[in-house]
């Protein structure tokens, strides 16, 4: 009997990594943005402090609703319209009621965190 070798076909190892890298990429990427947001919320409570109404973390509810009231209002009767009305009452709700700095800087930290680069191995120092 004769055994046949069956050998990977080349670069689809490549391919598999470069989609990895990827994913790492743009998980880094959303990280950083929610980062970012993470800071302009800080900056929001920073401004409340200023204005002498007290140092608290706002809640994201209300950071949108100052920015832009009539957004959270069409993004409200979509989701209760469109999507499932169950979904905006006890879910998003639930989101907009807590502080807009945890709100972004939890998920934002873990995601820089986990789709870092990995380091190299480094055989001889």
């Amino acid at each position: 009997m004769t055994r046949i070798r069956v050998r990977p076909l080349p670069g689809a190892a490549a391919g598999a990594c470069r989609s990895k890298v990827r994913v790492r990429l743009v998980g880094r990427i959303f990280g950083w943005l929610l980062l970012l947001a993470a800071l302009g919320a800080l900056g929001y409570d920073l401004a409340q402090l200023y204005r002498g109404a007290g140092f608290g973390l706002s809640p994201l509810g209300q950071i949108w609703f100052d920015i832009d009231a009539p957004s959270l209002n069409l993004v409200q009767a979509a989701v209760e319209r469109y999507l499932w009305p169950p979904l905006w009452d006890p879910g998003i709700t639930t989101l907009l009621l807590l502080p807009g700095l945890l709100v972004f800087l939890v998920p934002g930290l873990v995601l820089v965190v986990l789709c870092r680069r990995p380091r190299r191995k480094r055989w001889f120092r």
